[in-house]
C-alpha cells in the first residue's frame, strides 16, 4: 500500500507521523518553559515578549523564539490550567 493509499484509507502515513512528534515535541517543549500562575489584577512585571494562548501556535513561536534570544523575558497567558489542553483533550 502506498503512502496516498494510506493516507486515503484513513492509516497512518509518514508525514502525518512526523506531524504528530513534531507538534508533540512542541507542547512538550513549553511545557518546559518557566510559568507561574499570577493574578493578574495585582502582577505587573515588563516582559520582551508576551503570548496570550496557551494553543499550538503560541507554544511554538515561545520555543523558536526562546531558542532565538534566550535573554528575552517571554510571558505566555492561558485561560486554562495547561497549554494546549483545548486541543489535546
Amino acid at each position: 500500500m502506498t503512502s496516498t493509499t494510506a493516507a486515503k484509507a484513513g492509516g497512518v502515513t509518514r508525514r502525518n507521523l512526523l506531524g504528530s512528534a513534531i507538534g508533540a515535541g512542541v507542547v512538550g517543549g513549553a511545557s518546559m518553559l518557566p510559568m507561574a500562575q499570577a493574578d493578574a489584577a495585582t502582577t505587573e512585571r515588563n516582559v520582551d515578549v508576551l503570548l496570550v494562548g496557551g494553543g499550538i501556535m503560541s507554544a511554538t513561536l515561545a520555543v523558536l523564539l526562546h531558542q532565538l534570544e534566550p535573554s528575552w523575558t517571554i510571558e505566555l497567558v492561558e485561560r486554562l490550567d495547561k497549554v494546549a489542553e483545548e486541543s489535546s483533550n
